[in-house]
């Protein structure tokens, strides 16, 4: 991409490794690292803490009443975000005093279907769950869709939970709670970064712009 010589960049999230992190730091353009901010960024930043919008969902579940809760992920080892939203999620449970969280951690491809196959999984050994936590929509909607065609009421029986708020989610309004990330606003904001540092409009100095999700509860916010 350097190769291109290329007026910016835009990066998403920190976790780059360090050959990268350096040529990022060396190559003389604006860089724009965007969709994380727990961590250094080389230049500037637009996004949000990942282990917050962790805390922030099992705080928001927490206060409709959940306690039996599970967790369900896919490459969490991988997917260093989706890590530190499983440990934000985690550790605020374990802050309220709440039984060991179910986990199910699988090494597959995201995808509805894995969803659909690992809520299965879980609820056959778990079967008093009644929040799970996905590490994002592709599962959750997959477990909405399992859900529905076994007979399981979301969220009165089980409150499935995702992330990103994807479109899809829309198609089935108030079934399951989502962190609906900003990411329009994140693209345009880290757009007009790369443009104020071409114009020599900031000071040099690393700039963080927090835009944190928005924690939709569905149905069960009705109540």
């Amino acid at each position: 991409m350097l190769s291109w010589r290329p007026a910016g960049l835009i990066v998403t999230g920190l976790d780059q490794p360090p050959e990268t992190l350096k040529l990022l730091a060396e190559a003389d353009v604006p860089v724009v690292q965007i969709m994380d901010c727990d961590g250094v960024p080389v230049d500037n930043c637009v996004g949000f803490s990942h282990t917050k919008a962790g805390r922030d969902i099992a705080s928001a579940l927490l206060a409709v009443g959940r306690k039996r809760f599970a967790y369900v992920g896919c490459n969490v080892g991988k997917d260093t975000r989706a890590s530190k939203r499983r440990s934000g999620f985690l550790n605020a449970l374990n802050a309220h005093q709440i039984e060991p969280c179910v986990e199910l951690l699988a090494d597959a491809l995201s995808s509805v279907e894995t969803g659909r196959r690992l809520i299965h999984e879980l609820l056959a050994k778990h079967p008093d769950v009644d929040c799970i936590y996905f590490s994002n929509d592709d599962l959750a909607m997959g477990a909405l869709c399992y859900c529905i065609n076994v007979g399981i009421s979301v969220p009165e029986t089980i409150v499935l939970a995702g992330f990103n708020g994807l479109d899809i989610i829309q198609a089935f309004p108030g079934k399951i709670v989502i962190s609906r990330t900003s990411r329009q606003e994140i693209g345009e904001v880290a757009a007009m970064m790369i443009l104020s540092s071409i114009k020599k409009e900031q000071t040099g100095q690393p700039k963080i712009r927090i835009i944190q999700p928005e924690i939709s509860l569905g149905e069960l916010g009705l109540r």
